[in-house]
């Protein structure tokens, strides 16, 4: 950050709120449960008594209970339940699958915002930074701690649980960062091939 220290740290201050509020509901927002719990618990809960519920109403003696002049379904759209409560068991059905393929091959339930997370702090890196570019490598190789390895994880602790196995960022980071950097240089060859001369 350039400029006036004391406006900048007030303008980092209400920006970095603005953040927190943000990721944050995506973060209170998910389930902190496995997808094997997840899936679990939504059949047992929603899927399974609705499907029985669709049963029942599929049953010719028990749609009576609809239909008598004295009861308390006189003025029910039952046609209409029975249309949104097929619907709804279809979308079930979907969640459920969509669950599966969400949480398959051992993915940790907050591994998606994590990703979000380290994505939105290098858009709040180069937000304050026009020339900030996203790093994780020094010049021999090695794994080197970097200003978005710093920010990702100051950001990070009031927003996640990071006392748990797997809360790292280290992957969504080098993920990001390799993004960034195959990006770059299709867009430097792809500028090179019309013309233009790429500073390195």
């Amino acid at each position: 950050m350039q400029g006036d220290q004391q406006s900048d740290i007030d303008l980092l201050r209400s920006e970095s709120d603005k953040f927190a509020f943000l990721v944050g509901w995506w973060v209170q927002g998910e389930r902190q449960l496995s997808g094997k719990k997840r899936v679990k618990e939504f059949r047992e809960n929603v899927l399974q008594p609705a499907e029985a519920l669709r049963k029942a109403l599929n049953n010719q003696e028990f749609v009576k209970e609809f239909s008598a002049p004295w009861g308390g379904f006189v003025d029910f759209d039952h046609a209409k339940f029975e249309q949104e409560l097929q619907t709804f068991v279809a979308a079930a059905r979907r969640h459920v699958d969509a669950i599966e393929k969400h949480t398959a091959r051992g993915r940790t339930w907050n591994q998606d915002l994590k990703r979000l997370h380290v994505y939105m702090t290098a858009c709040f890196c180069e937000y304050f930074n026009r020339s900030f570019e996203p790093s994780r490598l020094n010049s021999s190789g090695k794994e080197k701690r970097h200003t978005l390895q710093s920010a990702v994880e100051i950001l990070a602790k009031p927003l996640f649980n990071n006392g748990r196995r797997g809360s790292g960022f280290s992957g969504a980071i080098r993920e990001h960062v390799d993004g960034w950097n195959a990006a770059k240089r299709e867009l430097f060859a792809k500028m090179a091939a019309d013309g233009f001369v790429v500073a390195k």
